[in-house]
């Protein structure tokens, strides 16, 4: 594999991650409130070091989010331990979870050409 080769796929891997991190927060979140560390730390425990997902990358998110209105931060404590900035689902994050789900499905049911069921060339008399 040549040095662009690997360069490109890096790239994809990239954007890959960017676009699915903000359903992945999402879905975390509608669990229940939870402080960015405590995700980064979920996110390498369901996916290991081939998704890892640094701060610079998850805290933008949860910015984009927020703007959004899908999510929202408050400072407290929800278990035991320091004051922190929590992140928890808006009744609009809620309200369009389904509608990220259903744009992820599409997205993910796609199957390049090659991968496509060949179609049924019979005619209809069989």
């Amino acid at each position: 594999m040549t040095a662009s080769t690997r360069g490109f796929l890096a790239r994809m891997r990239r954007e890959v991650r960017r676009g699915f991190l903000p359903l992945w927060i999402m879905e975390e979140l509608a669990t229940g409130p939870a402080y960015g560390y405590e995700l980064l730390e979920r996110l390498g425990r369901q996916f290991g070091p081939d998704l890892r997902v640094t701060p610079s990358t998850l805290y933008p998110t949860l910015a984009r989010l927020r703007v959004a209105g899908l999510v929202r931060s408050f400072q407290g404590t929800v278990s035991s331990g320091p004051l922190r900035k929590y992140y928890e689902l808006t009744e609009a994050g809620r309200a369009n979870l389904a509608a990220l789900r259903s744009i992820w499905g599409e997205m993910t049911s796609w199957a390049p050409p090659a991968q496509r069921p060949a179609p049924d060339r019979r005619g209809s008399d069989g």
